[in-house]
């Protein structure tokens, strides 16, 4: 009975290591990437965006995180509890960053990088979602770590954003939608970092479900389904308000074209007159 047991949990533990070695092998390729001046390593041939830096070594420490994890020795929660600390730390100032508009200097610990896009003033500094991200996916790590009565819900609910608002930066690289703006910050979100972010969501999950073999509740079920559609109907606003402001920006816009033109146009007529009454002078 025992050996059938184990041979269930096999697959799924091999799978969850799987995803934190690519998680920890990306996560350096990328920082490495960075170091060479290999913009291949920083995007994996995945769109133009490079992933950051930072946001590679988070991917390194959560890969890390994942694997030990599966194993039950206490000395390996213990390194895993004092990583998580490090991602929760991490991504916390850099996400503090984004909210108060201040430069702690994070983004340039390792590279100092200066921006050549004028809209873009912190190059090295990894997109707001994926600080949001690493911040949810390093208070999962730590409970897993730390608690040994796991909140499921608690768990769910966090890989459920994560893996939402991953997957809709997904979905904009594979349709070919054009990078958002500022706001959401996806035009800065790496598609190999939306893939990894996939990964692990479901490597946290697997996790979660090698432990607690439980079929999903009613409850499970429900609260996952309003996290997903609550984190679209928020992601949707924000894009709603954005398109509104580009409208406004528009619409100014277009005023002050129209003001140029009506400037021009007066100039002209004045030019006009200017030659008639000169060509009247000459002719009489």
């Amino acid at each position: 009975m025992s050996g059938s047991i184990k041979s269930s949990h096999f697959p799924n533990a091999l799978i969850i290591r799987l995803i934190g070695i690519i998680s920890a092998i990306s996560g350096l390729l990328v920082f490495l990437g960075w170091q060479l001046n290999l913009p291949s390593l920083e995007t994996f041939r995945l769109g133009a965006v490079a992933m950051k830096p930072n946001l590679g070594i988070l991917f390194f420490l959560g890969g890390i995180i994942l694997v030990l994890l599966q194993s039950g020795k206490s000395l390996f929660r213990g390194i895993s509890r004092i990583l998580s600390g490090l991602v929760i730390l991490l991504a916390f100032l850099t996400f503090f960053e984004f909210i108060f508009p201040v430069n702690l200097g994070i983004d340039q610990l390792f590279f100092h990088v200066k921006s050549i896009n004028t809209q873009i003033i912190f190059p090295a500094r990894m997109a707001a979602n994926a600080a949001l991200n690493f911040l949810l996916l390093g208070v999962v790590f730590y409970h897993l770590s730390s608690c040994k009565k796991l909140n499921i819900n608690f768990i769910e609910i966090l890989i459920v954003i994560v893996f939402t608002i991953s997957t809709i930066g997904l979905i904009s690289f594979v349709f070919g939608y054009k990078p958002i703006n500022d706001t959401t910050g996806y035009y800065r979100l790496a598609t190999n970092a939306t893939v990894l972010f996939v990964l692990l969501s479901y490597g946290i999950f697997l996790t979660v479900r090698k432990d607690h073999r439980k079929k999903a509740s009613v409850e499970q079920k429900f609260l996952a389904g309003i996290t997903v559609i609550a984190v679209l109907i928020g992601f949707i606003s924000v894009l709603s308000i954005s398109n509104i402001r580009s409208w406004e920006n528009i619409f100014d816009l277009r005023q002050k074209n129209q003001k140029v033109e009506d400037v021009i146009r007066g100039i002209n007529n004045d030019v006009l007159l200017v030659e008639t009454g000169t060509s009247s002078y000459i002719l009489n």
